[in-house]
């Protein structure tokens, strides 16, 4: 698989996953939230009827319902809570959605905190099926008389964090889609620079560059435009007398060796031949060369060094080998002479 796929690959699954993962965390925070808040509003809500005196005084009266079922109805439709039930000691119903409902036994088994005169907020089953809960103890002349229990069913809660959870999951597709489209880019960024190349061939021109660097009996020095060496040959360490264990890469220029004009050639972006350049006494013939992108700006200068003297020994050599080379048709001529003198006794 080529670095391109595996780069998108990998980026869509990263952020399909951190996708996944706010819709998950997000979906709970909001219901976590959506509870509080509903539990925080049934239980103000029933603290409020607790303490309202016509519905402590109606408990005395021959048919409380009468009085207490009309005012729950009116107060129930006006919060949007799915029942408001109030109740004696022996949890008796007075208030209830369904009339028929009144005068039977309150179901749920949560009112205990209640008759001991705490108000609380719970989740239970009742006859309308699963709800959140608050609930607050109605006192009258310092006794606990009764409760009021004002819910909303689960399954309300539940529809309106799957609306939100809608709107999260579209946000969630959009972000997953941006997501893919910078992944797509980036990965089309890295292909471009990096030329196309896979990890292998990076490496392999790599080990490649370097046995080429070391084969060259010149020292190579490349630096980039700060002045910081980037490139530097076993040659080079040993013109340099630097060990080759000193890591030279990394440092300037200047710092090592003076005089280079590698700056110099990044500035001008002009190249220098056959320059003649002292390193520690001895003399050197330097190439310098700038290093272009391919838009065409200068990114650095590399500069080859060759001792002066290995090159004089060269043109010693070439000169002895021309010397000989034009001195063999004049010792051809005399073997063949030789030669026609033997034959002329025969």
């Amino acid at each position: 698989m080529r670095l391109h796929t595996k780069l998108m690959l990998g980026l869509s699954f990263l952020i399909m996953l951190m996708g996944g993962i706010f819709e998950f965390t997000y979906k709970n925070i909001m219901e976590s939230n959506l509870k509080h808040e509903k539990g925080k509003n049934a239980l103000a809500v029933a603290q409020s009827i607790s303490n309202m005196p016509n519905i402590q005084e109606a408990f005395y009266t021959k048919d409380p319902a009468s009085i207490i079922q009309p005012i729950a109805e009116k107060i129930r439709k006006q919060v949007g809570a799915e029942f408001i039930v109030i109740g004696n000691r022996n949890e008796i119903r007075y208030s209830h959605p369904n009339p028929n409902r009144i005068g039977h036994r309150m179901v749920g088994g949560d009112n205990e905190a209640a008759f001991k005169g705490k108000s609380a907020i719970s989740e239970s089953t009742g006859t309308l099926g699963p709800s959140l809960r608050g609930k607050a103890p109605i006192f009258y002349q310092g006794k606990v008389i009764g409760v009021v229990s004002v819910g909303y069913l689960q399954t309300d809660i539940a529809e309106e964090v799957s609306k939100v959870q809608k709107r999260i999951f579209m946000t969630t597709i959009g972000i997953l889609l941006g997501g893919l489209l910078i992944s797509l880019l980036i990965s089309l960024h890295i292909k471009k620079a990096i030329f196309g190349l896979e990890p292998e061939e990076i490496a392999w021109m790599y080990q490649e560059k370097h046995a080429i660097l070391e084969s060259i009996h010149e020292g190579i020095i490349a630096v980039d435009t700060k002045g910081l060496i980037t490139v530097v040959n076993e040659t080079a360490h040993k013109i340099l007398h630097v060990p080759n264990d000193i890591l030279l890469r990394g440092k300037r220029i200047d710092d090592v060796l003076e005089n280079t004009r590698l700056l110099d050639v990044v500035k001008t972006g002009q190249a220098e031949y056959d320059r003649e350049f002292m390193i520690l006494g001895e003399v050197y013939l330097a190439n310098r060369i700038p290093i272009f992108d391919k838009r065409g700006v200068v990114i650095g200068a590399v500069a080859s060094l060759r001792n002066k003297n290995d090159l004089s020994y060269l043109l010693q050599e070439l000169s002895h080998v021309k010397a000989y080379a034009e001195g063999l048709p004049r010792r051809m001529n005399i073997r063949t002479d030789f030669i026609r003198y033997l034959v002329s006794f025969n």
